[in-house]
């Protein structure tokens, strides 16, 4: 029988992040499988509020007033919701005005949801201590997560070992990776242009993608890589990415005297983001928070046979497991170390790379969120 499915996400494609990608990629799937895909979401800053299509998905975004840090928040998601007929939802958490309003609309509706949970909230100090406490001990557990027919995590070292709130719901929990399109990222050769753009000719190149706030490590990255041009001086730190940290980073490279040595290159165009990693000598996520519950990013860079360096943050060691390096977070003298023995071992740098080319093929995401894909067939099959 025809099934409609709503997906419900803090921002959505064209927005970029790892929960977007996920509700995406989700989307996609779905809609492939024969079924109606509608999304609810905020509206990012220069997307237009109101109804599209994106392929077979359909896509509402909501007015979005208010902003809290890297959360919208938008009361009208939650009309959305109550006059969109579905069959089931899809939560992606933490977004707490957004799921809470989503749970609400659920339970008026008398639908069954699910949540794909992919971090805790890192929230510390000030205000932000006693409303995580309140949002998850009054809101999160007993009604979001308790009243979810389950409960998909991305690692199952966040799920048991690192998350504060999921090992209360072991019961209900099932792993569903994130992924990586392997067409995009495994073919293709290194883009001698953009290379040349970038002055990387002749250099070997350190690479990082993704948004520049704190808890990415960014800072410990220039640090570490300071030390880096003492053994390797032709060596290059490529940024990929924006965020309010910029100006703050080029500031750092000023004072260490590095900035020659690294480029800022911005957020990469539209389906460009495979021609960086390929011209790559090594990717490094320096991630120093356990917000980090993933890491997509380590993915594409596997996928495209770039040998990959971690820190010990949650489910980034699930990802690298024994096909990269993992460090210790915010250590930016052993940081330095792995990547100056990468840039300088040709052997480990070719091992590492094939090693996580293997590794990468089996987070497909077809394959990786197959245990949604499967619960959504059986509230099918409760339909006929």
């Amino acid at each position: 029988m025809f099934m409609r499915v709503l997906i419900v996400s803090n921002f959505f494609y064209p927005h970029t992040g790892g929960i977007e990608k996920n509700a995406f990629e989700l989307a996609r799937q779905l809609a492939a499988g024969g079924r109606s895909v509608q999304v609810v979401c905020c509206a990012g800053a220069g997307e237009k509020c109101g109804r599209q299509n994106i392929g077979q998905i359909g896509v509402r975004r909501a007015w979005t007033p208010f902003k809290y840090e890297s959360a919208a928040i938008s009361p009208l998601i939650f009309f959305d919701i109550l006059f969109e007929r579905f069959d089931a939802a899809l939560i992606h958490e933490p977004n707490p005005v957004t799921s809470v309003l989503a749970w609400a609309a659920c339970k008026i509706k008398r639908k069954p949801y699910f949540v794909t949970y992919h971090s805790d909230i890192y929230k510390k100090g000030g205000l932000a201590a006693p409303l995580k406490w309140a949002y998850v001990n009054l809101l999160q557990k007993p009604l979001i997560l308790g009243g979810a027919k389950k409960i998909f995590a991305t690692t199952p070292t966040y799920a048991y070992e690192v998350s504060e709130v999921l090992p209360a719901f072991k019961g209900k929990i099932a792993i569903s990776p994130n992924g990586v399109d392997l067409q995009e990222f495994c073919q293709g050769i290194k883009d001698g242009a953009l290379a040349g753009r970038l002055g990387l000719d002749g250099k070997k190149v350190v690479l990082f993608v993704g948004r520049l706030i704190p808890y990415k490590g960014v800072e410990v990255l220039l640090e570490a890589f300071g030390d880096v041009l003492k053994n390797v001086p032709d060596a290059t730190l490529v940024i990929v990415g924006q965020g309010p940290l910029r100006a703050r980073l080029e500031e750092k490279c000023r004072a260490r005297g590095i900035e020659k040595s690294v480029v800022f290159a911005g957020r990469a165009p539209e389906g460009k983001l495979a021609d960086y990693y390929r011209l790559a000598d090594v990717f490094v996520l320096p991630s120093i928070y356990k917000t980090e519950a993933f890491g997509i990013v380590l993915l594409e860079a596997m996928a495209c046979g770039v040998p990959c360096i971690g820190t010990d943050v949650s489910g980034t060691r699930h990802v690298l497991e024994n096909a990269g390096i993992v460090v210790r977070a915010a250590d930016a003298k052993a940081l330095a170390d792995a990547i100056g023995k990468v840039l300088l071992d040709r052997q480990l740098a070719k091992r590492l790379g094939q090693d996580g080319l293997a590794r990468a093929r089996g987070f497909e995401w077809k394959a990786a969120l197959s245990p949604v894909l499967d619960e959504m067939k059986g509230i099918e099959a409760e339909k006929t």
